[in-house]
């Protein structure tokens, strides 16, 4: 690496910065929240139920899988049924 590199700058005024081990790193200030608050803007609730159901389908998606590695059907035949990878079945399957 050139040590004639710029050093790292912040993107806005506001948000402050400290040097820990030769980089800059975000500082939590008390406007920055622990909690898992929605955007509510914009219709952040149209894309927040958007993901909740991907999540639901993605919880239904193993189930099936493992039910159908229970009838015995082939990694390969379940792979290309669903449109995944090989390397996803056998991960929901624990096999990797």
């Amino acid at each position: 690496m050139s040590s004639n590199m710029n050093p790292p700058v912040r993107l806005t005024e506001r948000e402050p910065e400290a040097w820990r081990s030769g980089l800059y790193v975000r500082v939590p200030t008390p406007t920055d929240s622990d909690d898992d608050e929605l955007p509510e803007e914009d219709g952040g609730e149209e894309i927040i139920a958007k993901l909740r159901a991907y999540g639901d389908m993605k919880a239904s998606r193993n189930n099936l899988i493992r039910e159908a590695d229970a009838h015995q059907i082939e990694e390969a035949l379940i792979a290309r049924l669903m449109g995944h990878s090989r390397t996803t079945i056998r991960s929901v399957l624990g096999k990797r």
